[in-house]
């Protein structure tokens, strides 16, 4: 049967995005099939060569545009995060972002787990958040590395633009402006923690300086 884009993971589309686009024809080809259907490249090269061109026909998907599932909300135990203003963890999880950022495909698995919050499922089957463990970062950007790469080109197409945008509107406001959003910013976290100011103050002062400094 062919496939299509939803049958990738980001795994196999990081791998796919590794082939040389100066190797001959037939050699991208054999490259491809070997990654999108987990076949051996010794093993395609004692086949037939009437197998591996029906191969070759299922994967024709490969060479064009992947497109995206915006309406995933998750993957298995991990909760999609959209609005970055919500993301748990403090300003840690902000430098990780614009960290893997800079490269999103070979580190598109990073990003994705700095990007979900990980959850566990009840004995009644509805799933709830668990502390958010900055040294399974790893482990959580392996485990999204299955993802099919449709769901997760939705998310991070969503995700990075917005931190994109955040930075950049608070680094070209004016003084007075930030001043204003910084100021939101604190009575937020006030409010949403139960905190005093200087607590708001002490969280806000690191996360303010990664995001207006990460554009300079």
């Amino acid at each position: 049967n062919n496939m299509n884009w939803s049958d990738i993971s980001v795994k196999q589309f990081q791998e796919l995005a590794l082939i040389e686009e100066d190797l001959p024809s037939i050699d991208k080809a054999y490259a491809t099939i070997s990654i999108c259907k987990h076949i051996d490249i010794i093993e395609l090269d004692a086949m037939p060569i009437g197998e591996v061109s029906v191969l070759a026909k299922e994967c024709e998907f490969a060479y064009k545009q992947p497109f995206k599932n915006e309406k995933a909300n998750r993957y298995k135990q991990y909760r999609f995060i959209r609005d970055i203003t919500k993301i748990k963890g403090g300003v840690a999880r902000y430098i990780e972002v614009k960290h893997f950022s800079r490269d999103h495909v070979e580190n598109m698995h990073y990003v994705l787990a700095s990007c979900v919050h990980p959850q566990r499922k009840t004995w009644y089957g509805s799933w709830v958040d668990v502390p958010y463990d900055a040294k399974n970062h790893e482990q959580y950007a392996l485990d999204l590395q299955e993802m099919p790469i449709t769901i997760a080109l939705g998310l991070i197409g969503f995700f990075l633009p917005a931190f994109e945008i955040l930075s950049k509107n608070l680094v070209h406001s004016s003084i007075q402006e930030q001043a204003i959003q910084r100021k939101r910013l604190t009575l937020r976290m006030m409010w949403r923690h139960k905190t005093t100011q200087a607590k708001a103050e002490s969280i806000i002062t690191p996360l303010w300086e990664t995001l207006v400094g990460s554009t300079k």
